[in-house]
């Protein structure tokens, strides 16, 4: 406990006894029907005795407690003493050390592995930083000693010398422990003199941040995780396909390639109906558009094509293929309807296709739609539009006046676009190549200002690099404030990341498949949010208690 935390308390409690005792002591003096009045005696003089007391035996527990703390904190950091923090380098001679990172999680007393219980729940993964620029990755536990040994130093020296000077100010702890899954050794040596803290992962100060970041060591906080509240079993694993809601906002869509289309009823969670022979949906970011009046709903199957269907029946209007001069077909991706239904736009690698859903036949240009257009993602109220040109560049774009507002990047592959529900913020997100039949894994997630397109705020990871990640199905909650998006893992599971869109922390994680997510919604009302996975089940969780909850666990950390 703080010590500052200590002695507001002691003087809190000791004028609340104070004040109780002057309290008795006054009512010990006044005259009551049928008694005499008496003058403050040994009653009084006892009670305010007691009084104080009560405030002593107080205050001495809280300095036992904190007296405890503070012990089992330098206890545990000793623990972790070296004399020096050299290390075998990748040439077998003892390389320099910068400094050492290292997340320690488990509920062992002790971070060693052989004391406490037979098999003892500490997992001690991080990275050594050395002065030449190397970083080692090492994981140890009870059951596994492993690391990695770069080629090549990866730390330039600009970013040497910044680190050094950001060390030399590292943050205080408060000399207090983190709960035991969420604790962050970092052990540097500054100036010769061994520096050793431990902080917690869920609330990193900014400079560590800094240093993490420039070292590029992947160390990811901790933030609250959330397991479904309840999981419907459709079908078997596949690939592909998506998660929706219906037109009229009535029923759960699902489906996945080589499987039926599927309508849940989203409070019951029964199977309504199936309808079989529609072309095999094989997007793997998974997309279902409808039209404004909810009669047509666009998607895209596998074997390189689109497909537009009438929603009363489910039926196919249309197909779409676009020929390759080498032969075979493009792929395409991101299928719009524009605000009065009137024509719908699907994407390819190298042009914008637009179609008139009256006739089917394509249409060289729209007035609203730049002539240089390679994508073209309008939002709700058709007041703005997210616009790739195929200089590379990608702009906000003034739908009526139709005149860019601002570049947003260049030479970027933009892969997913979302408007809140008042459209005065919008978040893209972008990869470091514009070539839409690679990827470079070097996400960004950003949040911008619609009027102008002014960046508002750029969402991290808090020191885990993003190469793993893949940002999808961005989700803003009714109120502006958080955004949700699928976060998948390479070679691991996904989940939902929930983002504050101020500062752009990560505040909670919903736990969901292995493998991918097809689709995140969220119910009309708000009280329950939906994803699908290609695991062949869709997932519920209960809307409101998650988001009390993250706001709950975000004001802990301004405490």
């Amino acid at each position: 406990m703080n010590p500052k935390l200590i002695l507001c308390l002691a003087l809190v409690l000791s004028g609340v006894l104070s004040v109780f005792s002057a309290v008795r002591v006054l009512a010990n003096s006044l005259p009551t029907p049928g008694r005499r009045s008496r003058r403050p005696g040994c009653v009084a003089i006892v009670g305010n005795t007691q009084y104080k007391l009560a405030f002593w035996t107080v205050l001495a527990a809280l300095c036992i407690a904190f007296n405890a703390q503070a012990t089992s904190y330098q206890e545990w950091i000793a623990s972790y003493a070296r004399t020096n923090l050299a290390i075998r380098g990748f040439s077998g001679s003892a390389d320099e050390v910068l400094f050492i990172v290292t997340s320690v999680e488990g509920d062992g007393a002790s971070p060693t592995n052989w004391v406490g219980s037979i098999f003892p729940k500490v997992v001690e993964a991080g990275s050594i930083v050395s002065t030449t620029g190397f970083v080692y990755g090492f994981v140890e536990s009870f059951f596994e000693t492993s690391g990695t040994t770069p080629m090549r130093p990866t730390i330039s020296g600009e970013d040497l010398k910044q680190l050094g000077k950001l060390l030399a100010k590292l943050p205080g702890d408060g000399a207090r422990l983190p709960p035991p899954d969420r604790r962050l050794l970092v052990q540097a040596d500054v100036r010769g003199h061994l520096l050793t803290r431990v902080y917690d992962r869920a609330n990193l100060p900014d400079r560590l941040r800094e240093i993490l970041r420039l070292a590029g060591c992947r160390v990811q906080a901790w933030v609250p995780q959330f397991a479904p509240d309840n999981r419907v079993d459709s079908c078997g694993v596949e690939f592909g396909g998506f998660l929706a809601l219906s037109p009229n906002r009535q029923q759960i869509l699902y489906a996945l390639m080589n499987r039926p289309l599927q309508f849940w009823d989203p409070t019951t969670h029964e199977l309504l109906a199936e309808i079989r022979g529609l072309p095999d949906v094989g997007s793997s970011m998974g997309c279902l558009a409808c039209s404004p009046d909810g009669s047509k709903a666009a998607s895209v199957g596998d074997y390189a094509e689109g497909f537009c269907l009438e929603t009363k029946t489910w039926k196919v209007l249309k197909k779409f293929h676009k020929p390759q001069a080498n032969g075979g077909y493009y792929t395409p991706s991101w299928p719009v309807f524009t605000a009065d239904g009137r024509h719908l736009l699907l994407q390819y690698p190298d042009d914008l296709a637009i179609f008139d859903t009256a006739t089917w036949q394509r249409v060289d240009r729209l007035p609203e739609v730049p002539q240089a257009a390679l994508q073209y993602i309008p939002a709700p109220d058709n007041k703005r539009a997210v616009v790739t040109l195929k200089s590379g560049a990608v702009v906000l774009w003034d739908v009526p006046r139709q005149r860019s507002v601002a570049t947003l990047a260049q030479n970027v592959r933009l892969s997913q676009v979302s408007f809140s529900s008042d459209g005065s913020l919008f978040a893209t997100v972008t990869d470091a190549t514009n070539d839409f039949s690679k990827t470079s894994h070097s996400m960004q997630l950003r949040i911008w200002q619609s009027r102008n397109g002014r960046l508002a705020t750029e969402i991290g990871l808090d020191g885990q690099t993003a190469w793993p990640y893949t940002f999808e199905h961005l989700l803003w909650s009714p109120d502006g404030e958080y955004l949700l998006t699928v976060a998948h893992i390479a070679g691991g599971s996904s989940g939902v990341d929930i983002f504050n869109v101020k500062t752009g922390r990560n505040l909670g994680y919903l736990s969901g498949p292995m493998g991918d997510m097809n689709g995140l919604i969220l119910l009309p009302g708000g009280s329950q949010l939906v994803a699908g996975g290609n695991d062949g089940k869709i997932y519920f969780w209960d809307f409101n208690a998650v988001m009390n909850l993250t706001k709950s666990f975000e004001r802990s950390l301004a405490d």
